[in-house]
């Protein structure tokens, strides 16, 4: 045996303890969800994959971690800011889900950090300040969805745009022209913006990035995007042309018409 399923110890209320033997590789989703008395957890080396919301709603009451490298679980009773060791290079999935009493969260000047998780700091909510290495290179859909922050969040370079609060009154709104990147589900459910500027130099719109962004009815790909995820533009409603270099992108068959366009439907292509 080398893995813990999926819901192996679910609700398993009297488990205090528990030590994985070395040799283990994969911890299973929610593999100890509602174990609301587990407080110790040693783990070995061998751990490579835990599944999302292992050890949520446990009783541990202090940052958990994977070899030092992997920030797995930070528990929603704790409070104030919190500094991320600089060893840490991923966060895993829903690892700050519902932690509402976060205020900030620090990454040091050598923080090695390269990813953050689906959902890693979901309904957050009191989550107003973050300070995003320029080393993450993949954020996860819903990252900071009903988080704290009333701006436009970008990761410390300004290069990424990271999520724009979906609270935010405008309706009008131009991209930097320092960015680069914009992560999966950035304008996810921003109903208020009607109008968009992209510039050239961004290369890479995330998967789900304007989802259900009702409000645009149009949108213009630079020509120096090479990457669009998938259901980049699902949901968007009132979309119905989208500006693209003939043969910019190898999947899609330009100009057309009415075709489904990374989630978007009944679009001219023009």
């Amino acid at each position: 045996v080398t893995s813990i399923s999926d819901y192996a110890f679910q609700y398993a209320t009297s488990l205090t303890s528990i030590t994985i033997p070395d040799g283990f590789t994969t911890i299973g989703e929610k593999a100890f969800y509602q174990a609301s008395n587990l407080t110790e957890v040693i783990m070995p080396t061998s751990v490579t994959s835990i599944g999302t919301g292992a050890f949520q709603n446990t009783g541990i009451t202090d940052a958990l971690y994977a070899n030092n490298a992997t920030l797995v679980y930070y528990p929603p009773s704790l409070s104030g800011p919190f500094t991320v060791p600089d060893s840490v290079t991923s966060i895993e999935a829903s690892a700050f889900y519902q932690a509402t009493g976060l205020t900030e969260v620090i990454f040091g000047a050598n923080s090695q950090l390269t990813s953050i998780g689906i959902n890693s700091f979901y309904f957050a909510s009191n989550l107003t300040a973050i300070n995003i290495p320029a080393s993450v290179t993949y954020i996860g859909t819903n990252a900071f969805k009903s988080t704290g922050f009333t701006d436009v969040l970008y990761n410390e370079n300004n290069t990424m745009l990271v999520y724009y609060p979906s609270s935010l009154p405008a309706t009008e709104f131009e991209i930097p022209t320092s960015v680069t990147k914009v992560a999966n589900s950035a304008f996810l459910q921003v109903s208020s913006l009607t109008s968009i500027t992209i510039p050239e130099g961004v290369n890479s719109i995330g998967d789900s990035a304007f989802s259900q962004a009702t409000g645009l009815t149009s949108i213009t790909i630079p020509t120096s995007v090479t990457f669009i995820g998938q259901s980049a533009f699902g949901g968007m409603s009132s979309l119905t042309s989208v500006t693209i270099a003939n043969g910019q992108l190898t999947d899609i068959a330009s100009p057309a018409t009415n075709v489904d366009f990374f989630g978007a439907t009944s679009i001219n292509l023009l």
